[in-house]
């Protein structure tokens, strides 16, 4: 049975937390209030400065603005708390692991990133120590202590310690959900199609994936798994892949009606962005 296909793209954000934070110049926080807990273990975001981010390096002496973390062991962050530092210094953005741990304030620059270009990092509480990843490095601190259900909550973009900010400076900050992936579906087509489909993969995670593509109706039900008996593709780390597909081969659908196609990681994780295949 031949039926033809119309193919459209919808982009579901599983982390609509993507924000511009803004901090004025003399001010220490970003405008606004911005408070929230944080009941996990990892914080998973991408950040992007921009030509604000540059100030005089002796402004600051060299120390740390805070750009996203949380506080940890049910205690406030002065006492015990996990960040990403950056700072204007040595004509270059750079990053270090920042916090307290049982009210000792440790901070070491561990990269360096450019300027305008998102960059992705993870921050993940561990049993005993703290575990920062920018892009696929990761870098390791002492934690103040082990409980996994520990009270903690968010700790948002500031800048200095004694020093406001020199000028407004803004950063754009998008959460996301560590337990997705940053695999999606990009581009279909033809559209509409009268079989093969062809599909484009972006990979804007920092590291190789290995992914499956789920056709599922709209009541959840797996449909069929492509490529099947655990087999998968493979798409470079920041790469984009393109596949050749018909759908009709083997175990073809042929009830009229709406399927959705989504990309699922070998780890499980499932895409952000999910294809709507209208079968007519």
């Amino acid at each position: 049975m031949k039926i033809n296909l119309f193919i459209t793209i919808l982009f579901f954000s599983f982390c609509a937390n993507a924000k511009t934070y803004q901090i004025k110049k003399g001010k220490h926080s970003a405008s606004g209030l911005h408070t929230s807990s944080f009941s996990g273990d990892t914080l998973k975001f991408s950040a992007k400065f921009d030509q604000t981010a540059v100030y005089p390096q002796d402004y600051t002496d060299g120390g740390w603005n805070k750009l996203y973390g949380f506080s940890d062991c049910s205690s406030q962050h002065h006492k015990n708390s996990i960040r990403i530092g950056w700072r204007w210094y040595n004509n270059e953005l750079q990053i270090a692991g920042y916090g307290y741990e049982n009210a000792n304030r440790f901070s070491r620059h561990i990269e360096s990133v450019p300027l305008n270009e998102s960059v992705l990092y993870q921050i993940k509480a561990l049993e005993d120590e703290y575990e920062v990843t920018i892009g696929q490095n990761s870098y390791y601190f002492k934690r103040g202590c082990s409980d996994k259900k520990s009270i903690k909550y968010k700790l948002f973009p500031y800048f200095g310690g004694s020093k406001t900010a020199y000028q407004d400076i803004s950063i754009d900050l998008d959460e996301i959900d560590p337990s997705k992936t940053l695999v999606e579906i990009t581009r279909a087509y033809p559209n509409p199609s009268s079989g093969p489909l062809n599909i484009e993969i972006k990979n804007n995670e920092y590291f190789d994936q290995l992914f499956k593509l789920e056709i599922i109706d709209t009541s959840g039900r797996l449909v069929k798994q492509i490529p099947q008996d655990g087999e998968y593709f493979e798409v470079y780390a920041r790469d984009t892949k393109k596949l050749e597909l018909n759908l009709y081969e083997n175990n073809e659908l042929a009830t009229q009606g709406m399927y959705l196609i989504r990309v699922i990681t070998n780890e499980k994780k499932v895409s952000k962005s999910i294809q709507k295949i209208i079968f007519l």
